[in-house]
């Protein structure tokens, strides 16, 4: 099968992206070892091609920016469409063949579509995502906030073929507002090829420590807020413990004012603050060792869509907290495999983590491989049966 992926972010530029471009890394990988012909059409700072890893083309697509004003971006999310898929159409009428094409929901990138035929896979709900950046955040209140990028997604989204994507929970919610049917095909997980004895330099920094963990992007939308109104607790009730982030610090409003996530972190933690401890972003090989130390994660998402570090972690065989009602419940069973808590509750939080401190190195273990099991079943074969078998519903009518 001849497949081209439409994206506005991948692996291959300056900007490395999240979620999205990990996935499309994972999934044209999986397509190409199993024979199919894959073509990466993405925004990029440059107009060119080349091949990645010898088998997947990619194709740059430079927009030009538009002279918008604020409030006015879904004018560039037009320009963007529009580009990408004139890329598209160019390289069809210089004879190329291609049998589908995905698209993210995110940033309407479909929204001019061509005429081959089409699905769109859930990254995320812009509406939700930018919304739980607010302080007040609440799920049924954020419908009431719906912008022209909002709507262009939608209108994006119904003009595919097919719609599917990882989260149950975000899926159950756009399936709502757009009355489009979408199934679910969790996101393959890609065992990293560590390893376990590997010794990275920011042990160094936490030897010895018994600690709390938290990775991934720090901001307002992944929780950081409740770790703040936490912080000061945990370390109060468990003084040999210390607290460790590692992640892009997106930075936070407080009283009016932006600050790092770091900062507020350690305003909270007060006299405190020497037992918080920050090692910025890390590649893999070094942020494994870290997970493994960890006495539990804790993920606070306000809202999520499959989150890697959540994956990572259950495969780490480490406790996870996550959030109920934010996606993580597709993945935990509260005290089976893991711990679920109410969304931007501090006092969840503050009696979750005693309960897990709490517990018996023969509990944890159990909760360990439990988490450990579960992320096993998300077989990159498992996924690339399931998106094959919709790309082959959508060809046959």
């Amino acid at each position: 099968m001849k497949i081209v992926f439409v994206t506005f972010e991948f692996v291959t530029e300056k900007v490395k992206g999240g979620g999205l471009a990990s996935y499309l890394a994972n999934i044209s990988s999986i397509l190409a070892d199993a024979g199919h012909s894959v073509t990466i059409i993405t925004l990029s700072h440059v107009n060119d091609s080349f091949e990645w890893k010898n088998r997947i083309r990619v194709e740059r697509v430079c927009v030009p920016p538009l002279l918008i004003g604020k409030g006015r971006v879904w004018l560039s999310l037009i320009n963007q469409s529009r580009y990408l898929n004139r890329r598209l159409r160019k390289l069809i009428r210089s004879g190329q063949h291609f049998d589908i094409v995905q698209y993210p929901n995110t940033n309407a990138v479909g929204l001019f579509r061509t005429g081959i035929p089409s699905v769109v896979r859930i990254s995320n709900d812009s509406l939700l995502w930018r919304n739980s950046n607010i302080e007040g955040f609440d799920v049924d209140k954020a419908y009431k906030c719906e912008t022209v990028q909002d709507k262009l997604e939608d209108i994006a989204l119904k003009k595919a073929d097919r719609v599917f994507g990882p989260s149950s929970r975000i899926a159950g919610i756009i399936s709502t507002r757009t009355g489009r049917k979408i199934d679910i095909v969790e996101s393959p997980y890609i065992q990293f090829d560590d390893d376990p004895d590997f010794v990275s330099d920011y042990l160094n920094l936490i030897k010895d420590k018994k600690y709390f963990l938290t990775f991934g992007q720090l901001s307002r939308m992944k929780g950081i807020q409740v770790i703040g109104e936490s912080i000061y607790r945990l370390l109060d009730t468990h003084q040999e413990y210390y607290y460790i982030f590692s992640g892009p610090d997106r930075s936070i409003v407080s009283d009016g004012q932006y600050i790092t996530c770091m900062e507020y972190i350690s305003e909270n933690a007060k006299e405190y603050a020497d037992r918080i401890i920050y090692l910025g972003s890390l590649p893999r090989q070094d942020l494994y060792p870290v997970i493994r130390a960890a006495k539990m994660v804790i993920l606070t998402s306000r809202i999520d869509n499959m989150p890697n570090t959540c994956l990572e972690a259950m495969y780490l065989k480490k406790p996870v907290i996550g959030t109920n009602g934010a996606g993580f419940e597709q993945l935990i069973t509260d005290g089976v495999n893991g711990f679920l808590i109410g969304r931007d509750s501090a006092d969840d939080l503050v009696k979750t983590a005693d309960r897990i401190i709490n517990m018996s190195d023969e509990e944890l273990n159990i909760i360990g491989e439990k988490a450990f099991e579960r992320i096993r079943q998300m077989k990159p074969k498992d996924t690339l049966d399931k998106t094959l078998g919709i790309y082959s519903e959508v060809l046959s009518k």
